[in-house]
């Protein structure tokens, strides 16, 4: 076995005799250059040819392995290229000068263009073949072609910075650049330095993108007019302006309202403005983190942050993550806000409650007592059955507990306790063909009516099913369960949703755990009732 493992040893082989690559484990099998080894040994087999084909459309880079001949070969070359466009390297000078067998490459990875003929590389469909696939391939197109506006404003569309390798002229042409940030590209980076100084291609360029701002003059930073198409766009782009923005109460509104995170940017004193910081809350409640100490100290204002975003509690005062009515906001937004709330509302029942019901692997964060709460973790395993794991021990040995786990998520059976491992009705294949509704499951009544025996000793079952009161017989075999029962009535009924919920004479509800319940045993008891 190891010897079948050693490369060096199995490539020896392949040369001595092709056939040998057929020894070697699954792996080296895979080894580009071991197996065209192989196959160049075995040359004269009329599947040779073919072989290479297989190689080169899982690799196309086995191409370097090929013999000079197969490299000259088109099929082999346009296989190789449309696996891997980058395998045109290794094909034949007079087939890189082949038109049909570059536009192969260049669709597949434009930057192999680079191993283009020339002339090809001039070519104008060639090169627009790959600027649309990789703008970046501009690099590697002829002079003439980085003038040319068609080929830039494609390769642009594609990848914004490509315009990097425009010519200087399209660079500098103011309409050009215009057009481009009117297109969405990010050209004022590589536009020429005085389009950077030009205002009405600074204007077009930030109400794009804000952040170009960062790429205008320094004079065009301190115009108020500029600025504020900047905030709009992005609110962030105010870390570009001049610092004098920073302190200007209305490019600061406008700003907050665009990004919350703005208020990073924002002077100190307007850190203190209620109405700023609101504005900043409403669409980004984590920028409480940068709102003055006073304001993260009132009710109102925190208020505001957790409804937007619940895990904001984590900026707020000390005082309101004790606030019983705000934590119960920020869990309701999002379950994990548990995590920021004091520690005696992490033993509050209610707060987790509403915690697990958003997020139920917020149980991580609940009380340890809590864990142990049976209707807690419910709510937990209903919103997802994953929270088991943080449930304590004794209740993921509780088979109802389980049950609705798995149902919820069937990868939650691995937390599982050990005693229920091989408990048939608790397999994850058992619960999702289980029909019984479980506790808090939306689904019809179903209710048995009358059990018998028919002459040729069958069971016959009446079940009335729903608001509409329609019923149905079943004829079953002493062997089936009431989980058969239940699959016929969900079919039969068409219940939308899959489940039912089976009331039986003498024995109330059933659960999903009476699945295994024969029907044999259901008869005596409508007997008994």
């Amino acid at each position: 076995m190891a010897l079948r493992q050693d490369r060096e040893l199995l490539f020896q082989a392949a040369q001595q005799a092709g056939i040998a690559s057929q020894f070697a484990n699954d792996a080296l099998r895979q080894d580009c250059e071991v197996v065209i080894e192989g196959m160049r040994q075995d040359g004269a087999s009329p599947a040779f040819r073919e072989a290479v084909l297989d190689s080169v459309r899982q690799h196309g880079d086995a191409l370097l392995f090929v013999d000079t001949a197969l490299r000259q070969d088109r099929e082999v070359v346009i296989e190789a290229v449309r696996q891997h466009g980058e395998s045109l390297r290794f094909a034949d000078a007079a087939l890189r000068r082949d038109r049909e067998v570059v536009i192969e490459a260049v669709r597949q990875c434009g930057q192999s263009l680079r191993f283009a003929d020339a002339a090809l590389r001039r070519h104008r469909e060639v090169v627009i073949e790959a600027v649309r696939q990789h703008g970046d391939a501009l690099r590697f197109a002829d002079t003439s072609l980085r003038q040319d506006r068609e080929v830039v404003i494609e390769a642009a569309r594609q990848h914004g910075d490509s315009l990097r390798y425009a010519d200087a002229a399209l660079r500098g042409d103011r309409e050009f650049v215009i057009e481009l940030v009117r297109q969405g590209v990010s050209a004022l980076l590589f536009a020429d330095a005085c389009l950077r100084q030009d205002r009405q291609v600074v204007l077009e360029a930030v109400r794009q993108h804000g952040d170009a701002l960062r790429f205008a003059d320094t004079a065009l930073r301190q115009d108020r007019e500029v600025v504020i198409a900047a905030v709009r766009q992005n609110g962030e782009a105010l870390r570009f302006a001049d610092m004098a923005f920073r302190r200007d109460r209305e490019v600061v509104l406008e700003a907050a309202r665009q990004h919350g995170d703005a208020l990073l940017f924002v002077d100190t004193v307007l850190r203190q403005d209620r109405e700023v910081v609101i504005q900043a809350l409403l669409h980004h409640g984590d920028a409480l983190r940068f709102a003055d100490t006073a304001l993260r100290q009132d009710p109102d204002i925190v208020r505001k942050a957790v409804r937007q975003n619940g895990c904001a509690l984590r900026f707020a005062d000390t005082s309101l993550r004790q606030d019983r009515e705000i934590v119960i906001e920020a869990v309701r937004q999002h379950g994990d806000a548990l995590l920021f709330a004091d520690v005696a509302l992490k033993q509050d029942r209610q707060v987790v409650i509403e915690a697990v019901r958003q997020h139920g692997e917020s149980l991580r964060f609940a009380d340890e007592a809590l864990r142990r709460d049976r209707e807690v973790v419910l709510n937990a395993i209903w919103e997802n059955g994953w929270s088991l794991r943080f449930a304590d021990t004794a209740l993921r040995q509780d088979r109802e507990v389980v049950f609705e786990a798995v149902r919820q998520h069937c990868d939650a059976f691995k937390f599982v306790g050990n005693t229920l491992r091989n408990d048939p009705l608790l397999q994850p294949h058992a619960v999702q063909c289980n029909r019984l509704a479980g506790l808090r499951a939306q689904a019809p009544i179903a209710c048995v009516s009358t059990v018998s025996h028919t002459p040729d000793n069958s069971i016959e079952i009446w079940v009335t099913c729903g608001l509409s009161g329609s019923e149905t017989s079943f004829l079953f075999n002493a062997t089936h369960t009431l989980g058969n029962l239940a699959t016929e009535v969900v079919r039969t009924f068409g219940v939308e949703g899959g489940l039912v919920h089976m009331v039986v004479p003498g024995r109330g509800r059933c659960t999903p755990l009476d699945a295994n319940l024969r029907l044999a045993d259901l008869r005596a008891l409508c007997t008994t009732w």
